[in-house]
């Protein structure tokens, strides 16, 4: 009996022995999965090292913190993709120039604005003591600061670069609006006048037309008409023709002709260093001068031919003086003083056109002597 006992406690500690393996085998693959678990939901390693010390331990899984990763997560995925980028360390040259630019334009602005509101508030003052007299009292402007809108800048690290971009200096001038105080139909009239642009006029004149140092001839009058041009620096380009009568004085003698008409065609070039309403002007001309005597005294005489009529041609130089008044934009008046001088003459019969008749072989031809002309003009510009 003993022999048969002895082999069969061996047999069952072997079969003891091997349940017992095998159960701890399958707790080390329980726990290595529990393991794995934790690694992957961010448990606890230290319940970890717990269990795998001990067959058959209690595994103790932290669900609070893997509840809150995966919240993470998920804000972290629905959240937009968001691309910082920062401003430039260093301003170029350029950028600042633009900002000077801008700034000083600004400025300029400012100073056109403030000019114009205090213009029209000068004249306002005016039109309303003109309208209202003194039963209210001189409003005065309210000037609203305005307010500059603030907002949060977050200022980025600047670091300190070694490179020297260089100062600008930009000197802004301020843009000075003159006021010309006074009426405005004289300002209207000035800024007229400084027009850069060419004016060009027509008119017409009249006046008086004498000779110097004739005493049987008088001047009938004058009357003629201008085509012309006004230059932005001064000059003034004109074409003219000038028409004059002359009555040849008989008392006590017998004339041939008692009556001359003067044509003149004259190119003046004028310059007045004025540039406003009021312009006094000095200038010259060349003109071609062509006289017509007619009316003759009834008779013959013996040695004279007898034509009716008698025609000379001269070429003279003038000088003259005179002053231009503007009363509207596109209409002025004048005033002339013009001294003529021969240069050339030809004339077939000279001794009939003497200045004194009485003795034509002692006189000198009416084209060599100087005459003058007073005119009072009126112009037209467009």
């Amino acid at each position: 009996m003993r022999n048969y006992i002895t082999p069969i406690m061996w047999i069952a500690l072997a079969a003891a022995f091997a349940i017992n393996s095998a159960h701890a085998q399958n707790l080390d693959n329980v726990n290595v999965g529990y393991q794995d678990d934790y690694e992957t939901n961010g448990m606890n390693r230290s319940g970890s090292r717990a269990s795998n010390t001990a067959p058959g331990g209690v595994v103790i899984l932290n669900s609070q913190q893997a509840g809150a990763t995966a919240d993470q997560r998920q804000s972290q995925v629905s959240q937009p993709t968001t691309y910082v980028e920062a401003s430039p360390l260093v301003e170029s040259r350029a950028d600042a120039m633009r900002k000077a630019r801008q700034g000083a334009e600004v400025q300029t602005e400012q100073k056109i604005v403030e000019k114009l509101e205090e213009s029209r508030l000068e004249d306002e003052r005016p039109r309303a003591d003109r309208l209202f007299g003194d039963r209210f009292e001189p409003v005065h402007p309210v000037v609203n600061a305005p307010t500059a809108t603030s907002g949060v800048v977050v200022a980025p690290v600047v670091t300190k670069s070694e490179t020297n971009v260089g100062q600008v200096n930009v000197d802004s001038k301020d843009n000075e609006v003159e006021i010309i105080k006074g009426s405005s139909h004289e300002k209207h009239h000035d800024d007229h006048w400084h027009s850069s642009d060419n004016k060009y006029y027509v008119g017409g004149n009249f006046g008086v037309a004498e000779y110097f140092d004739i005493s049987n001839m008088q001047g009938n009058g004058a009357l003629g008409f201008t085509l012309g041009t006004i230059i932005d620096n001064g000059f003034m380009f004109e074409g003219s023709f000038l028409y004059s009568n002359y009555y040849i004085d008989e008392f006590w003698k017998i004339d041939y002709f008692k009556e001359m008409n003067q044509y003149n065609y004259n190119f003046t070039t004028k310059y007045s260093p004025f540039k406003y309403s009021f312009r006094p002007y000095v200038g010259a001309s060349l003109g071609y001068t062509y006289r017509s005597y007619t009316n003759r005294t009834p008779g013959y005489y013996q040695g004279i031919p007898d034509d009716d009529s008698i025609n000379t041609n001269a070429v003279d130089l003038g000088l003259l003086l005179g002053l231009d008044l503007a009363v509207t934009d596109n209409f002025m008046i004048g005033a002339e003083y013009r001294y003529n001088r021969n240069l050339i003459n030809r004339s077939e019969y000279d001794f009939l056109t003497r200045s004194d008749l009485r003795m034509p072989q002692y006189g000198t031809p009416i084209e060599e002597l100087s005459y003058y002309t007073l005119l009072v003009n009126g112009k037209f510009l467009f």
